[in-house]
């Protein structure tokens, strides 16, 4: 440890201590501003009645001016409460200046007995040391428990190819609570649930009956099974397999395939070694999902040495089954998996787009989640109020319906993006409300983003001039929708 850093401290604490007590006066407090705010509260709960009287005598009013009237009903309410709360605070004040003053006195009695026993010559060298000693052993256990801190992580901790786990046994905490006898357990995840994964009937059922039967291994200790999860990018396959965690009460670890490339040849290897002794010393059982599997487990006869490598690696350290871990793998491309690799898979489940129908759930589901019962602090007026989003009474099943059929080809993920993309929209709007118009034009701009996205391999005109000239590509031949770089 560097002693003059802990000497430096110590004095400083010493200062700050001293100072602290030995205030001879304090400041007067500043006379009291509640009659101001008051008169500007009023002002508001004046001016909102006027507009909830306003709207109130419309016959006909309009989806917008309903919502216009309940916001003003809500923050006409809101200021009435805070005009109560400002008018018994001003009431109460009348005799600020006599109770400052008592105030002011009785602290400048406990700073005096503090002073006259801490602070007279002959206790003011204790005084001293207890002082230094203490910010000394604070500035030394600081040190200390990052060191520690750091040396468990770096022996125990989760290993770099994990960027996100439910493990929590290797913390320091949890290993101080497992000394006393206690245990941490999973905490449950309520967005993890079967109810919030939607599937076509026949591909749930499949994996249901997979979770199941995972369930009832870690259950019975039997070896699991290992699964892969192909098909198009953001069609739920992490979340299965988060959800399978949870549902089977084990741990999980995700695993990215290029993030094995991140390290020098060799330390790649060390590093899958490293996560396999990690999963071991799970207590609950452990599902790795190698997300992009693709990547890392081709086939041996197209990839290069070191891409041979890696597979070896995982061939000679994965069994058919095992009873402390499993491996969950996703994928684009199936096929271009080695054929050892997929020997050592039990299951193999195509996972598909969804249909119309699981569109309509879908939209349902995250209109609930993102928009109904999102509820969160916002700043109104320099101050954080807690708010929530209107949703207008048309954005019902025939509504939701005609946005389904217009989603063809999106995938779980861009429906989830697309309602949020409703919400940040929503929040920016004066009155925070979700109407059929802005729910429509967000779902037109996402159409045209997936569109455009589905040209891009197929229409070279996307790319700037210096990109087309790099690829051999005329302008002439950047129009065609089957350009090919120039002879």
């Amino acid at each position: 440890m560097n002693i003059k850093k802990t000497i430096l401290f110590s004095i400083l604490c010493a200062v700050a201590f001293t100072g602290t007590t030995s205030v001879v006066g304090f400041e007067r407090i500043p006379d009291s501003v509640w009659q101001v705010r008051l008169k500007t509260k009023e002002e508001f709960v004046k001016e909102y009645h006027l507009k909830v009287l306003e709207l109130s005598k419309k016959q006909n009013r309009t989806d917008a001016e309903e919502v216009e009237l309940a916001s003003a009903k809500r923050m006409h309410e809101h200021y009435e409460d805070e005009v109560k709360q400002y008018k018994k605070i001003a009431a109460s004040g009348m005799d600020d200046d006599l109770e400052r003053d008592r105030r002011r006195a009785q602290n400048q009695d406990a700073a005096d007995a503090f002073a006259d026993k801490y602070f007279r010559t002959d206790n003011l060298l204790k005084t001293g040391a207890l002082i230094t000693m203490t910010g000394g052993g604070l500035f030394l256990l600081y040190h200390l428990s990052k060191f520690v801190n750091h040396y468990l992580e770096t022996k125990l901790g989760k290993p770099k190819l994990v960027r996100e786990t439910s493990m929590h046994s290797q913390s320091v905490w949890s290993m101080i609570a497992k000394t006393f006898g206690y245990e941490m357990a999973i905490t449950p995840d309520k967005l993890y649930t079967f109810d919030n994964i939607i599937f076509p009937p026949n591909l749930f059922k499949t994996l249901k009956s997979f979770a199941d039967m995972t369930k009832t291994k870690h259950e019975v200790d039997l070896p699991y099974q290992n699964l892969l999860l192909y098909g198009p990018p953001g069609t739920g396959k992490t979340l299965f397999a988060k959800t399978l965690a949870y549902y089977a009460n084990v741990d999980y670890a995700l695993v990215k395939g290029p993030d094995f490339f991140q390290f020098e040849e060799g330390q790649d290897i060390l590093e899958f070694n490293n996560l396999m002794d990690w999963a071991e010393q799970s207590e609950r059982g452990m599902i790795i999902f190698i997300d992009e599997a693709d990547a890392v487990y081709g086939s041996r006869t197209a990839g290069n040495h070191r891409e041979r490598r890696l597979v070896e690696a995982f061939l000679s350290r994965v069994e058919k089954g095992h009873k402390k871990f499993m491996f969950v793998f996703a994928t684009n491309h199936p096929s271009s998996l080695d054929e050892a690799v997929l020997d050592r898979i039990h299951q193999k489940i195509p996972v598909a787009l969804p249909g119309e129908s699981e569109r309509l759930r879908m939209l349902k589901l995250y209109i609930k989640q993102y928009l109904r019962e999102d509820v969160r602090q916002i700043l109104i007026e320099g101050k954080r109020q807690e708010c929530g989003l209107n949703v207008s009474r048309k954005i019902n099943d025939e509504f939701l319906q005609g946005i389904a059929q217009q989603l063809e080809g999106f995938s779980g993920r861009n429906i989830n993006d697309l309602v949020d993309d409703v919400r940040s929209h929503a929040y920016a709007t004066t009155h925070k409300s979700v109407t059929p118009e802005l729910f429509s034009l967000v779902t037109k701009e996402r159409i045209r983003q997936h569109q455009s996205k589905q040209n891009w391999e197929t229409k070279p005109e996307y790319f700037d001039p210096d990109k087309l000239n790099e690829l051999g590509i005329t302008p002439e031949q950047a129009a065609e929708p089957t350009a090919a770089p120039a002879a």
